[in-house]
Formats: C-alpha cells, sequence, structure tokens
C-alpha cells in the first residue's frame, strides 16, 4: 500500500505517511489518535500539509499515549494557532518536526520526556523563546531547525549547553543582532550553521575553532572585517556563503586551492577586491556552485577566472557587477554540463553572442544584460537553450529581428530584450505558444507591429513594458486573456482609438502608461473598477470628463496633461490618500 511500511519480519505496520489528505481549504479540525491504536508498532507518522488544528485521544484528552512507541512524528504545515499541543507522552521520540505550524511559546513547550530526541525542526513558526532546559539530556541533541521564527538574542544562551549539536539552522530570524559569537564556539560539533538572514556583527574570526564544520551560511548578515586566514583551519568545508555582508579587503581565491571538498562558494556582494590571477595554482576542488557577483574580480584587468577552465561540476555560476571583459565566454557552459544558471550582467564583455553548437538542456537561467554585446541574437538560441526559465539581454546594442525559435522556449517565464535595437515585428508563435510567460519587456527598440495582436494569447501575462517602439493599431480584446495583468505600459508609441472599456475586468492591474500615443475618446468608466497605484494617459487625444473615479485609495501619481479633457478634476482626487 502506498504510505504504509511494514516490518519485513513481522509484518506490523511501522510507518504510515499520511501527508495531505484533507482539502487544503477544510477548516482546522481534530485528528483523533486513538484510530492508530491498531498500529502499536508503530515508529514514524507523517500527518502534514492536513490542516489539523489539534490532537486529542478518544476520551478526549491530550495525553496521546497510544503513540508512545513513535520514533519519528511529522506534522508539518498544519494549525495549531489556537492549540496547545501536548506531546509529552512520546518518550520515544527521536524526530520531531513541526515546521509551520503557526506555533509560538504559549502552544508549544519543549517535555523533559523527551530523553532520546535527537533532531526537532520549529522552522516558520511564531517562537520568540524557547527553554531548552527543560530537556533532561539537551547535550543529545543533534540536529535543531529554528529558522524562520522570531527569536532574539536570548535564544543564543539556550543553545550554549546543547554540545553535541551538528546541525544547526537560526536562518532568517532578524531580531538576532549580537556581535558575540562566543555561545557558538562551545558547539564543536557543529558540522552545518546557517545563520542567514540576521543581524549578526562584528569579524567571524571565532568560527574558526569550529574546526569540524562543513557547512558554514553567513548570507545576508552585518559582518565586518577581512576574511580572516584563520579559515583554513576548516579546510573540509564543503559550502561557505559569505555573501551580502560588509567584508572588505584584498582577497586571493587561491586562498582556497587545497579545501578538497569544497563544492559551494559564494563571496558575493561585499566589499572585497577578488583575485583569481595572481598565482600560479589549481584548484584541488570542482565547485557546484561559484558566486563572485560584485567583487571587484581581477582589477585592473577585469579578466574572467582562468581556473574555471578547470571546473566541470558547476551548475550555478554568478560573475555579474564585475567590469569583465572579452568576448562571451560560451567554454563556461560547454565546460560544465549540468550549468543551470549563467549570471554575467553588468560587465563590459562585447562581440557577437557566439552559442555552443549543440542543445543545451540544462541552462534555465541566462542573465547577459547591461554588457556590450551587438549584432543579431543568434537565430537558433532557443534551439541551444530550449529549457530556459528566465532570459534577460536588456541593456546592450543587439539588433535585427527578434529570432522565431525564442518561440521553442515553452517554458519561459521572463523575457527580457529592452534597451536593445531590435526591429521588425515579435514572432507570432512567441505570443501564442509561451504560454508560461509572465514578464515580457520589449521597451525601448524599434519595434513594430500590432500593439496587441489577434493572435496574443500570453495567458500568465503579469508585467508587459512595450513602451518607446514604433507600435500602432488598437488596443484589441486579445488582452483579456493577460487577465492577471498587474502592470501595463504601451506608452511612447502609435496607439490609435479607444482606451477599450474592458480595462475594468484586469482586477490586479496597479500601473497604467499609456502616454504619448494618439488615443482618443472618453476615459472609460471601468477604469474606475481598478485600485491604481499609478495613471499616466498623458499627450493623447482623450476628450470629455474625467471619470469620477471613488476608490483611487491607492493613487500615488496620475498624469493626465496633454488632453483635451474637460471638468473638474476634484473628483478623482477626492478619495486619494
Amino acid at each position: 500500500w502506498e504510505g504504509v511500511q511494514c516490518n519485513s519480519t513481522t509484518q506490523h505496520v511501522i510507518e504510515l505517511d499520511l501527508v495531505g489528505l484533507v482539502e487544503s481549504n477544510q477548516s482546522p479540525w481534530v485528528f483523533n489518535v486513538t484510530m492508530l491504536q491498531p498500529f502499536r508498532r508503530l515508529m514514524s507518522l507523517d500527518l502534514s500539509l492536513n490542516n489539523i488544528g489539534g490532537l486529542v485521544e478518544k476520551d478526549g484528552s491530550a495525553r496521546l499515549s497510544t503513540l508512545k512507541n513513535l520514533q519519528s512524528f511529522t506534522l508539518d504545515y498544519n494549525y495549531f494557532e489556537s492549540a496547545h499541543i501536548s506531546l509529552g507522552a512520546l518518550i520515544s521520540l527521536k524526530k520531531l518536526s513541526l515546521r509551520g505550524c503557526r506555533l509560538n511559546e504559549s502552544t508549544f513547550t519543549i517535555q523533559e520526556n523527551w530523553i532520546k530526541l535527537k533532531a526537532l525542526d520549529l522552522s516558520g513558526n511564531e517562537f520568540r523563546s524557547l527553554n531548552f532546559q527543560e530537556l533532561k539530556n539537551p547535550w543529545d541533541v543533534k540536529e535543531l531547525h529554528l529558522s524562520e521564527n522570531r527569536f532574539d538574542n536570548s535564544i543564543l544562551q539556550e543553545l550554549a549547553h546543547m554540545t553535541q549539536l551538528q546541525v544547526l539552522d537560526l536562518s532568517w530570524n532578524d531580531s538576532i543582532n549580537n556581535s558575540n559569537i562566543q555561545d557558538f564556539l562551545n558547539l564543536t560539533e557543529l558540522q552545518i550553521l546557517d545563520l542567514t538572514g540576521n543581524n549578526f556583527y562584528g569579524s567571524i574570526q571565532g568560527f574558526c575553532k569550529l574546526k569540524n564544520i562543513l557547512e558554514l551560511r553567513l548570507l545576508g548578515n552585518q559582518f565586518t572585517g577581512q576574511i580572516p586566514l584563520c579559515l583554513s583551519n576548516c579546510s573540509s568545508l564543503q559550502l561557505l556563503d559569505l555573501a551580502g555582508n560588509h567584508f572588505e579587503g584584498q582577497f586571493s581565491l587561491s586562498f582556497f586551492a587545497n579545501f578538497t571538498n569544497l563544492r559551494y562558494l559564494d563571496l558575493s556582494w561585499n566589499q572585497l577586491v577578488v583575485q583569481t590571477e595572481d598565482s600560479l595554482w589549481h584548484p584541488s576542488f570542482q565547485l557546484q556552485h561559484l558566486g563572485l557577483g560584485g567583487c571587484n574580480l581581477n582589477k585592473p584587468d577585469g579578466s574572467v577566472p582562468e581556473f574555471l577552465r578547470l571546473q566541470h561540476n558547476l551548475s550555478e555560476i554568478d560573475l555579474s557587477d564585475n567590469h569583465l571583459v572579452g568576448s562571451f565566454p560560451t567554454w563556461l557552459i560547454t565546460n560544465n554540463p549540468h550549468l543551470g544558471v549563467l549570471k554575467l550582467q553588468n560587465n563590459s564583455f562585447t562581440g557577437y553572442l557566439q552559442l555552443p553548437s549543440y542543445t543545451w538542456q540544462s541552462l534555465v537561467i541566462l542573465d547577459i544584460s547591461a554588457n556590450k554585446f551587438r549584432g543579431k541574437l543568434p537565430n537558433n538560441i532557443g534551439y541551444v537553450f530550449p529549457q530556459l526559465i528566465i532570459l534577460t539581454v536588456a541593456k546592450n546594442h543587439f539588433e535585427g529581428s527578434v529570432p522565431n525559435s525564442i518561440a521553442h522556449m515553452s517554458q519561459l517565464l521572463t523575457l527580457d530584450l529592452s534597451n536593445n535595437n531590435f526591429s521588425g515585428e515579435l514572432p507570432t508563435q512567441l505570443l501564442s505558444n509561451c504560454t508560461n510567460l509572465g514578464i515580457l519587456k520589449l521597451n525601448d527598440n524599434h519595434l513594430q507591429g500590432e500593439i496587441v495582436p489577434e493572435h496574443m494569447n500570453l495567458t500568465s501575462l503579469n508585467w508587459l513594458d512595450v513602451s518607446n517602439n514604433s507600435y500602432g493599431g488598437t488596443i484589441k480584446d486579445a488582452l483579456l486573456r493577460s487577465s492577471s495583468l498587474e502592470y501595463l505600459d504601451m506608452s511612447k508609441n502609435k496607439v490609435t482609438g479607444k482606451l477599450p472599456n474592458f480595462i475594468g475586468n484586469f482586477q490586479l492591474l496597479g500601473d497604467i502608461s499609456l502616454s504619448s500615443n494618439d488615443l482618443q475618446g472618453h476615459i472609460p468608466i471601468e477604469i474606475c473598477e481598478l485600485r491604481l497605484s499609478h495613471l499616466d494617459l498623458s499627450d493623447n487625444n482623450f476628450t470629455g470628463p474625467i471619470p469620477p473615479c471613488s476608490n483611487f485609495f491607492s493613487l500615488q501619481y496620475l498624469h493626465l496633461h496633454r488632453n483635451n479633457l474637460i471638468g473638474p478634476i476634484t473628483n478623482v482626487l477626492s478619495r486619494c490618500s
């Protein structure tokens, strides 16, 4: 049976997977655990995603003695918001997971009977504090996940006694703002430490004492100073993420030459000046992720790191914002058969875009925006990269027509061709086949044709910017197929006709820019159905009165100048806050 596992010798049921058995819109309900009484040898139970709001025995008590033999209990993403959950009777528990259950210290407490507990996951709740001293053997806990709560500095003192911890996740608790990392230094058995998205500050030199550390995530804090040389003591590191802090100074990547196990390295978005060519060195590692965005890389030459020619397992490369020069490094793709993300934006690459000569199924994100590429976008780009979900080539010098093959990227979510010199009409199949497309940016080119062609079928579109082109024609009802539009900019084109009444059907639309066209007639009263923050209809030929909209509570920008409108404007502004 699916979701049921039995002991191969005794045939007793020992594992039950009952994930997601109820509809997601069902109101929270109380689960009677007595129904599990026949499964006396049950050791593992997963009740995640069932909208459970409480656990009781058949007599209404919350003792849960029926489950006293459970060793692993998973209740992720249920709703214990208003009910106290008591699990003290589960004396055999080794692993407990209550991720995303809306718990806090008044609805859940640590139980002293959990003498065998090894792993606890309370991520995604609303805890501000927890008393781990209730545990008889707090030092026996090996794995603790407390991410996405509201913990403050006091949690650090609670953890200091859990000296056998091997895995600690405290990420995304932004009320933690401590410069004293001494509390972690007692946790000498730590192998995985995640402090992402907090407000720790000061030096990280103390972390060098964690000799067993394999993964160290410090992304998005306020750490300062230089990357300490003593990190060489942690040569077993497999993952090091220091991105988004305030580290500074010169740093040579040859520092990691002998980190044989290193698979993930991210130094992006600090104030570092990173060199890779300052000495002859050969990496002993094979990276899967490399983040060097905004690292002032290889100044003043701006060369792409040569050591990357020896890397063959990369799935993600970020070399953005580094003023790198040269031609498009096609070899980064061909060297790495599993490459999924390549970010080269905001550099100074030049020349034509040279693609691999064969289909590359793994690449899903390609961003080469804000460089100096020129010429035509290769005609076969859609066949070479058919699995792309994000393609961004904005702010270059590409010219000519948009390749028909882009329509072959059927998974495309974002297409940004803005700020180039593309001309001609957009391929018919792109507008009819790419039904997953959510963001389409074509602004600041020389494109032409119908502003809304009849064949347009972008059913997932929420952002459309075709401004500053040479589009003409009228706004046809084919636009209604994009019912989820939130942003619409058709300004600085040659659009004619009326603003259609169906504009009021776009209930999510918050930003409309139609300025500098040749629209005429009355502004439709249906526009009052929208909750707009930005409305620009300037430089057209609209006539008649301004609609007396009374629900423009969120309106921040209103531009109606250079039209032929008449009547008072006070009605439209009377409810604007």
